[in-house]
């Protein structure tokens, strides 16, 4: 939680809210968004009790874990439904990485 803090409290609360959701958002990526919440949540429960977090309240903090959970568009083993449509479409890794970057940015 500290280094996380060091590295995204130059930005302000939206700062430490996008370095929140973009750790969460990359480890959903890798393994289940259930597994990254279940990493993240302790994390993220934590760093509004730290006098360095800009006034980060804890509903924030666990609105923007479960968003960037369910923003897992970038690979195809990250969610069953990716992986159903991915052989019967002919889709690759490539073309889960080229789509689902936007909309994760766009989320």
């Amino acid at each position: 939680a500290t280094t996380l803090l060091s590295v995204f409290k130059l930005g302000g609360e939206i700062g430490v809210l996008f370095g929140v959701f973009l750790t969460t958002a990359l480890l959903a990526t890798l393994v289940r968004p259930q597994a990254a919440v279940s990493l993240i949540f302790p994390i993220a429960y934590v760093i509004p009790s730290n006098p360095k977090s800009d006034s980060v309240t804890r509903r924030e903090m666990l609105v923007t874990l479960v968003i960037a959970s369910n923003c897992a568009f970038m690979t195809q083993w990250c969610r069953s439904s990716n992986l159903m449509v991915s052989e019967s479409g002919g889709y690759t890794t490539k073309n889960f990485a080229i789509y689902g970057f936007p909309i994760t940015l766009i989320v």
